[in-house]
């Protein structure tokens, strides 16, 4: 008699991540410890805000790191086979990168409630069942009902990291997504050209923004500064530290 298939489930949340009633809603529906989870974090910051702050950049990936350890460490001790990982800022994207991979027999997003929640707000449930035939189960968390077991502490001080922004066209964007950032011929060098304000007005209205953090004493030692908060920089040390990730408000 062949072996069935482990169940395959995919869990995609951010604030609710490290709730215990995501692991309990991810039991019911695996109906055994044999299903395999894959555990999904958009490493987006907290608001619209933290995109200006390479501080609460920092801080902001460093709790989806911690929410995201302590729900694979919970899934693991429950006896499933479990795997993690952070994904791009948009919840959409993240999700569409780790469906190539893992092929899921079912997908949860944790989300909180509807009048707090920015995913609802931007239809990611919708569109998720719009775009996968498999089922999407939507699980609403409030996470003030959370207790002190449910949270994982807070991120330790990190190094002091900075955000810069580059912005290209769609096809631009999807071959820095495939292929990495290349350095360019321009007037001070070679390299990329980037800037700390997401809002800086070189790149278009129609340009798509790439983010990439990066540690701001290797930004000091190789960037050439090009005055008001923007840079060139080698396409190396971009890519050193990304991949990128595509910038919008995505926070929960």
């Amino acid at each position: 008699m062949a072996e069935r298939e482990p169940r395959r489930i995919l869990v995609l949340a951010n604030e609710t991540l490290a709730g215990k009633d995501v692991l309990d809603a991810v039991r019911e529906r695996a109906a055994d410890d044999q299903a395999e989870i894959l555990v999904v974090a958009p490493a987006l910051p907290g608001s619209r805000v933290s995109h200006w702050l390479s501080s609460d950049t920092t801080a902001a990936r460093e709790a989806a790191e911690q929410r995201l350890r302590a729900s694979v460490g919970a899934f693991d001790d429950a006896g499933f086979a479990v795997n993690g990982q952070l994904g791009d800022g948009d919840p959409l994207q993240a999700l569409d990168d780790a469906i190539r991979v893992f092929r899921p027999h079912e997908i949860v997003i944790g989300t909180l409630p509807p009048e707090r929640s920015r995913w609802l707000e931007r239809d990611v449930v919708t569109k998720a069942r719009a775009r996968h035939d498999v089922p999407v189960t939507h699980l609403v968390i409030d996470v003030a009902g959370l207790t002190a077991a449910d949270t994982p502490p807070p991120p330790a001080t990190a190094t002091p990291m900075v955000r810069l922004f580059h912005g290209a066209s769609h096809g631009e964007a999807l071959e820095i997504r495939q292929r990495g950032f290349r350095d360019e011929a321009l007037q001070s060098g070679s390299g990329v050209l980037v800037a700390e304000d997401p809002s800086d007005d070189q790149w278009g209205e129609d340009a798509v923004l790439l983010g990439v953090d990066v540690p701001q004493a290797a930004l000091v030692e190789a960037a050439a500064s090009q005055g008001s908060g923007r840079y060139v920089v080698p396409a190396g040390l971009l890519n050193r530290h990304g991949p990128p990730i595509t910038v919008d408000d995505w926070s929960e």
